[in-house]
């Protein structure tokens, strides 16, 4: 029996590699598709240091891209916080506090917010690692350390299965 997400995107992957997995305006991407980018994020995060349940949180906008984000998050063994980029920085302050995330994922729409957790001291952890679901990214306090198309290289073959069912996937 399949229990979790990411294993359900794989099993769709084997039936109907073509089918279409997710649609968002003119963006459409197949089950094939998201499979493989999904596999390669997550051995980027890996490497970023996604680690068995280390928390990824997720400041971006609703698209495909970060869908397969928060696919690879927990294929990487990770489990995502998704934070909404137009909440008052104060509360995603707060929610970064309490998650103490290893990996932080953006999108063009948080560029602003992640400069101001900076200068607030909210992504003080040491080795906290900043990605972009889209292009490379800079604020005037960050550089994105890696970004979607940097996972490329990687190889889109599945990933071993490290996670239990009972295992986290996300916080909320």
């Amino acid at each position: 029996m399949i229990a979790r997400l990411q294993d359900y995107l794989t099993r769709s992957a084997e039936r109907d590699a073509g089918a279409c997995a997710l649609v968002m305006g003119d963006e459409r991407m197949s089950y094939g598709d998201l499979e493989a980018e999904t596999n390669r994020w997550a051995r980027l995060m890996r490497e970023f240091g996604c680690g068995d349940g280390d928390r990824v949180c997720v400041l971006a906008s609703k698209s495909p891209r970060t869908v397969a984000g928060l696919l690879a998050v927990l294929k990487a063994g990770g489990v995502y916080v998704p934070v909404d980029s137009t909440s008052p920085p104060a509360r995603v302050a707060r929610i970064f506090g309490s998650a103490e995330p290893g990996l932080v994922l953006v999108d063009e729409s948080a560029v602003p917010l992640v400069d101001g957790l900076i200068d607030a001291g909210a992504l003080s952890r040491p080795g906290t690692s900043i990605g972009s679901v889209e292009g490379p990214l800079t604020g005037d306090r960050f550089s994105t350390q890696f970004c979607r198309s940097d996972a490329t290289t990687w190889s889109a073959d599945p990933l071993p299965n490290r996670r239990r069912t009972e295992d986290l996937a996300h916080l909320l």
